[in-house]
């Protein structure tokens, strides 16, 4: 799922530990820690929170934090089963509407924090595909104009959002190590990974070359593109070296990542596991040439995504971002396919909507793809081997 998905519509959406059991988190540190320094809100500044029913304790104390430092926050609940239904029963000429209270909603705030969770990893999967497709169309025509406010964003939870018991089953993961690592992770020195993003970000020269190679068969080239490459460090002022729109952050942080020039992309992408609304493909094998898909093949589930990727308006199938993790704290999880953008050495490359990152390549569907162990070298240079993040670039 493309990050920018978060604003973009309303409806849509390994080491091993020593088991112990999850830390119930301190929502108050944590809120004060989100509000003041990955979000530096100042006195008069409206704030929007959003979450879930399941994150209400969380969402009261960032409004107490907001309040604090002087900010006025305002609430906004998501509910997944209404908007499930919502989907399923509503006329699809209606669906094409767009949302356009979105776009006015960011032009009003200064700053937003989203919280969210799986609570239902499947909830989304009967869903049939021309009410999905009718629901991007109402949001495609607001996507360009979504990255022109200006205001600053931290969403709380990657991939699958903050962790929940059934997203943990789903991935095959023990629930109390994902809750501990997960806020292990976002308790971490945003200074120090801005640091070492820094560092990495050296090598993310203009139209710098990436190869990606792993045991399973990935074997891919493409060129970086001209334009800035960014860091993820938690700090949302400082990931947008453009100053216009939206200056974003995702907690656990820790990513270096840059748009990749469109037409460049030659090889094989495999990636082991990915699920979107709760399909989940195995062993995906995507043939790339000139930029675009020109094969695709999977153990399972290959015409959801041909139909998924058919159904798209504009560049879908095009190779357009690439993400390295760097935050050691976070790991894939043993005998887990939970794999996240922020993990330590994580790889993940992505199709379609690039302008969350600064991009041109548009699309109403993006599709992300984690790749644990693999190698890259930027120019020649090593930055990752075998999946683990090298101490010198």
């Amino acid at each position: 799922m493309l990050k920018s998905s978060l604003l973009a519509t309303g409806f849509l959406f390994a080491v091993s530990l020593t088991a112990q059991k999850a830390v119930q988190p301190n929502f108050a540190s944590i809120s004060n820690k989100v509000v003041n320094q990955s979000l530096q809100v100042k006195p008069g500044e409206t704030i929007l929170i959003t979450g879930t029913p399941a994150e209400i304790p969380l969402m009261e104390a960032l409004y107490v934090e907001v309040s604090k430092a002087g900010g006025q926050p305002v609430v906004q609940l998501n509910l997944p089963n209404a908007g499930k239904k919502a989907l399923m029963e509503t006329p699809v000429q209606y669906l094409k509407m767009p949302n356009t209270f979105s776009l006015i909603q960011m032009r009003a705030v200064d700053g937003v924090i989203n919280t969210g969770s799986t609570l239902d990893p499947k909830l989304f999967a009967d869903v049939p595909e021309d009410k999905i497709a009718a629901a991007r169309s109402g949001s495609y025509v607001l996507q360009d104009a979504m990255n022109l406010p200006r205001f600053r964003m931290v969403s709380i939870g990657q991939t699958g959002g903050i962790p929940t018991e059934t997203f943990a089953k789903f991935k095959n993961a023990s629930y109390d190590d994902m809750m501990n690592m997960f806020w292990k992770s976002v308790d971490v020195d945003y200074d120090k990974l801005r640091t070492e993003g820094e560092s990495i970000r050296t090598t993310f020269k203009d139209n710098a070359e990436v190869k990606v190679t792993t045991p399973e068969g990935t074997n891919l080239t493409f060129h970086l593109s001209k334009m800035a490459p960014r860091i993820n460090s938690g700090l949302s002022h400082g990931n947008n070296p453009t100053f216009s729109g939206m200056t974003a952050a995702w907690l656990p942080a820790g990513e270096v990542y840059a748009p990749v020039e469109a037409s460049s992309a030659n090889g094989t992408l495999v990636a082991p596991e990915i699920d979107i609304r709760g399909q989940v493909i195995k062993n995906l094998r995507l043939k790339f040439t000139n930029g675009r898909i020109t094969d695709i093949q999977a153990d399972n589930n290959v015409n959801f995504v041909k139909t998924l990727l058919s159904s798209a308006k504009g560049d879908a199938d095009m190779l357009s971002l690439f993400d390295i993790g760097i935050n050691r704290s976070s790991q894939p999880l043993q005998n887990s396919s939970y794999y996240s953008w922020e993990m330590g050495g994580m790889v993940t490359l992505s199709t379609g909507d690039n302008a969350w990152a600064g991009g041109t390549t548009k699309s109403d569907v993006g599709l992300s793809f984690h790749i644990p162990g693999a190698t890259v070298t930027i120019n020649g240079k090593p930055v990752v081997e075998k999946g683990k993040l090298l101490e010198k670039y």
